[in-house]
């Protein structure tokens, strides 16, 4: 499991960005003495209501993230293990909202795609278990917006990326 508290404190459901790697569940998989296989996921869902003389409104968000990582050991140093690779996939993103007086539900979804180049070690207590950092330098498309309905303007392409790093800690459970 990765551990990253700072993501949940920049919380907001109208420009929602969380970068791959942040609360996300790992389950590492040892493909050799050398080489691991990490698929990932991760959800966050977030609902409100709201009363007032204006009527009410109830939003719903989410944002939901699966990847894989491709780890390779630098060597054993001891109970310390150093290694490199890339980490891949998709994250989700949904709202949608309603307003009292309206029968319309407005909803917008938008796909994006992430990779991830990852230096890290791990220290093992025992053969099962290990804790350890991570450095990730990431790269994030974002994907195109749709809405519905549809806003009635003409569609346009755009291309949006980020670039951006991050430090995690990491917590390992091997079977």
């Amino acid at each position: 499991m990765f551990l990253n508290p700072a993501a949940l404190i920049a919380f907001d459901e109208e420009d929602f960005l969380v970068f791959p790697g942040l609360n996300n569940f790992l389950v590492p998989i040892r493909v050799g003495q050398r080489l691991t296989l990490e698929p990932e996921f991760g959800i966050i869902r977030y609902s409100s209501s709201v009363s007032g003389s204006f009527g009410t409104s109830s939003s719903e968000f989410s944002h939901m993230r699966v990847g894989v990582g491709v780890l390779a050991s630098l060597g054993r140093r001891g109970g310390l293990v150093p290694y490199v690779g890339p980490r891949i996939g998709v994250t989700r993103f949904r709202t949608s909202s309603r307003y009292s007086g309206s029968t319309t539900e407005y909803k917008t979804s938008r796909d994006d795609w992430w990779v991830s180049g990852v230096v890290g070690g791990q220290y093992f207590f025992s053969p099962h278990f290990s804790i350890g950092g991570e450095a990730q330098v990431t790269r994030v498309s974002l994907g195109q917006e749709e809405n519905e309905p549809p806003s009635g303007s003409t569609s346009s392409d755009y291309s949006t990326t980020i670039l951006g790093t991050n430090g995690l800690l990491v917590l390992r459970v091997f079977f």
